[in-house]
């Protein structure tokens, strides 16, 4: 199975999944209960009105238990002044107390409406034909709904509309009937629309601000003329591709990288300057105006983009010459790779850089080696949740640190990073210890000159102690506490082998240690 089949059975199968909970969640395809219909079913349900006016929860009642459903709209210039409005739901009745609940679904309702009689402000439509459609349940039900419509003539003279489909029936209808109705389903046909403008998104050419409906209590689903209420979001979203370049992408293995960088370096090189050529050239950000309608303003922001991304390139281009020519820094940057495959061997979920990552890396290789001529360059890495921008700004400290040592700096910082949350700080810290004990491994394999590396961790006294006094007051850390060496364990995990560790204090050198528990660590 190729990656490319692999994601696209992933997705299958979580469509499915995604699927099965809409079903299960409406009740489609149920048609008997033995339970009360409230408490099986949340999707496309709606409450009566009343029993939400009353709700002492307010807004959150109402949006947790919503009496009605629906979409918002605006109307094309020349919009046709009639359409049709279907309604469908279903209701839940039993004939008594003894008996299991039954499902009757409400033949679908369609309703023709002349928008040139509407007014602004709200019509109600389809009340006594709703009414007339549930009276024929067995037995007759008491649920009612109608469909609500309002017209709003906007500050920019467009005419707005909302639809919605209300449950109107009483909230106590007594006997044996389930106040709610369920599978609830509005579409509207007959329409022309423009799209709403996100007023909260800058105007800009990186973004598509028009959105076509905005959903009321659930999703909006705009097809053609049809436009409908759905419970699942209408858009989905993935997470950014590594690769999407037409060329295949470069061999970024760790191992690889480690004995020779320089033809992924230029593979990626030469990949991102062709895509760059298709994307970013003056023909195609003309043809995205075109067909976009960029304002003025928006031309000249894409041009500004334009000119960024080619520095990038350059700066790229910059990192892959001086792995070309500096003998140095291609060691360094070699060595990072080799400590990067030793900590994944350790960890077993990934053996390679992605494509982002390795283009930082290259682009930031100038600070590394000369940080005054790349002073004026503040860059970010970026990406989604786990998509590996620890690891990154890692490979680049460790090339940093061997670079250090090669060139005469025996101790002394190499970098610090500070981090906002304290949680944050402990989880990064593991981390920065693991890819330093890689480094350590890797500097003595070289047998590269200096002190081994090391990790500080400056957080204050209220999570380690600035000090272990013989005499401890209430608070302070207590040599003589057999549990207090415990309390101050800051790595859960051995940097060398990733098994358990355990703290002691040491009371020859006055200090706590954190030690690997597995005998077979390979650091001595």
């Amino acid at each position: 199975m190729t990656a490319t089949d692999h994601i696209e059975a992933c997705s299958r199968f979580i469509d499915h999944l995604v699927e099965r909970i809409r079903v299960n969640a409406r009740g489609e395809g149920r048609v008997e209960l033995e339970s009360a219909p409230s408490g099986v079913f949340w999707l496309g349900c709606l409450a009566p009105e009343d029993a939400v006016v009353d709700n002492r929860l307010g807004e959150r009642g109402e949006r947790l238990d919503p009496c009605a459903t629906g979409f918002r709209l605006l109307l094309a210039p020349d919009a046709p002044t009639s359409c049709e409005v279907t309604v469908r739901f279903a209701i839940w009745n039993r004939a008594d107390r003894l008996s299991p609940w039954h499902k009757t679904p409400v033949t679908p309702l369609p309703f023709s409406v002349d928008l040139s009689t509407l007014r602004p402000g709200q019509t109600e439509i389809g009340e006594e034909a709703i009414a007339r459609a549930v009276a024929t349940a067995s037995p007759p039900a008491p649920q009612r709904a109608r469909v609500d419509i309002e017209l709003r003539n906007t500050t920019d003279g467009h005419r707005e509309l909302t639809f919605t489909l209300v449950n109107c029936g009483p909230k106590n209808p007594g006997g044996d009937a389930d106040p709610n109705i369920y599978e609830c389903d509005l579409e509207v046909r007959g329409l022309t629309t423009q799209p709403f403008l996100l007023d909260a998104l800058p105007e800009s050419f990186r973004f598509d601000r028009r959105v076509p409906a905005y959903g009321i209590n659930g999703g909006v689903s705009v097809e053609g003329d049809s436009i409908r209420t759905v419970d699942l979001p209408a858009v989905d979203r993935g997470r950014p591709q590594y690769w999407n370049s037409a060329s295949a992408s470069p061999d970024l293995r760790f191992a690889e990288l480690a004995a020779d960088p320089v033809p992924a370096a230029t593979r990626l090189h030469d990949a991102l300057a062709e895509w760059g050529r298709s994307r970013w050239s003056e023909a195609a950000l003309a043809g995205r105006a075109a067909s976009e309608a960029w304002t003025p303003a928006m031309q000249k922001e894409a041009t500004k983009a334009a000119d960024d991304f080619w520095e990038e390139v350059d700066r790229i281009g910059r990192g892959l010459k001086l792995l070309t020519e500096d003998a140095e820094i291609a060691r360094a940057f070699c060595m990072m790779n080799e400590a990067m495959a030793l900590l994944a061997a350790r960890r077993q979920r990934y053996d390679s850089w992605r494509p982002f990552q390795f283009g930082f890396l290259l682009a930031n290789l100038t600070a590394v080696r000369d940080p005054d001529a790349d002073s004026g360059t503040a860059d970010i890495v970026w990406f989604a949740t786990g998509g590996g921008k620890t690891e990154t700004y890692l490979g680049l400290l460790l090339t940093a640190a061997f670079l250090d040592r090669m060139t005469g700096k025996l101790s002394g910082t190499t970098a610090w990073s500070r981090f906002p949350l304290r949680m944050l700080s402990l989880q990064q810290t593991q981390r920065f210890a693991d890819a330093l004990a890689a480094a350590e491994l890797v500097r003595r394999r070289h047998e590269l000159p200096g002190d081994q590396f090391s990790l500080g961790f400056l957080v204050g006294g209220a999570a380690t102690p600035n000090r272990i006094p013989l005499d401890p007051k209430p608070g302070d850390a207590d040599p003589n506490d057999d549990t207090m060496p415990a309390r101050y364990r800051v790595l859960t995990k051995c940097p060398f082998c990733g098994a358990d560790t355990r703290t002691e204090f040491d009371r020859r050198y006055w200090r706590l240690d954190h030690l690997c528990t597995s005998e077979t660590c390979p650091w001595p």
